[in-house]
């Protein structure tokens, strides 16, 4: 049976009616916000090294810096042409040492096939995850956003992601952030759309009111 898509408009809209029904506290946010589909137009090799080069920076820093690894690689990714890269050019383009090590790992896993991003969509949430996180620098956070907005995986559940936990504080006038129990045991009632949820929340946490 094929699993359900976030890419997919029809599932989205079941899931959100799914939600509504659910939780009360999060129906105004999810009417609020319509309908909203994770970018899927992103290749997975550029999404992965996007995930590396966007690590504790800001969202404006990381957009330079892909520009200037996009253009070092003549517009067209590939992982032969990271590999094609010497340590000065990447330095030139604003990547520290370390991150310069995450891309090459990741570049000559696709280069040897140990890692097929494109097929990625095959395995099963936990097998994608293992096979992300099998690279340097991409940890189980990278993993499980490549899945959402990569994939469209509808059911993933980032316990770690601080803007969730504070749109929960948000959404459900708590005082302080939820501890991780706390947090899964409220995502409970999501399933199997946690990951829509997500995106509700994601959104939710500038343009919605205090509850």
């Amino acid at each position: 049976m094929k699993q359900p898509s976030l890419h997919d408009p029809h599932q989205r809209q079941r899931g959100r009616r799914i939600l509504r029904k659910r939780d009360p506290a999060l129906a105004p946010w999810i009417s609020h916000h319509g309908d909203l589909a994770p970018n899927r137009r992103i290749p997975a090799f550029e999404r992965l090294c996007g995930a590396i080069l966007s690590q504790q920076i800001s969202t404006s820093a990381a957009a330079t810096i892909k520009g200037r690894f996009m253009a070092a690689v003549g517009h067209e990714l590939s992982a032969e042409r990271v590999l094609a890269l010497d340590a000065e050019q990447l330095r030139a383009c604003g990547i520290s040492r370390q991150k310069a090590s995450y891309l090459v790992d990741l570049a000559r896993r696709v280069h040897e096939g140990s890692l097929r991003p494109s097929q990625l969509w095959r395995l099963d949430d936990e097998a994608a995850i293992e096979a992300i996180t099998a690279v340097r620098g991409l940890g189980v956070w990278s993993a499980q956003m490549f899945l959402i907005f990569g994939l469209g995986r509808p059911d993933v559940m980032a316990v770690g992601d601080l803007g969730l936990q504070n749109a929960i504080r948000r959404l459900d006038a708590l005082s302080t952030r939820p501890s991780p129990r706390d947090f899964l045991t409220r995502a409970e009632r999501w399933r199997p759309w946690r990951s829509l949820a997500s995106l509700h929340l994601w959104a939710g946490l500038n343009d919605c009111p205090e509850p």
